[in-house]
């Protein structure tokens, strides 16, 4: 379970909903066959700055 604190402003609630929406998405597409089942962004992370801003990128994924 995840418990914001009262701290956190709209904002950054929707924000923190949207990645797990995307991390849904991504585990979805592993199960259909769409990305790899051990070389995909979730097997991967987490990906620092460094790693994507890095001139090579030796993923079968795209950065994004």
């Amino acid at each position: 379970m995840i418990e914001p604190t009262e701290s956190e402003d709209k904002g950054e609630i929707d924000r923190f909903c949207e990645a797990f929406i995307q991390i849904r998405k991504e585990i979805q597409q592993v199960i259909d066959g769409e990305l790899d089942r051990t070389n995909n962004p979730l097997k991967n992370a987490p990906h620092t700055q460094e790693m994507v801003t890095k001139e090579v990128w030796n993923y079968p994924y795209t950065r994004e």
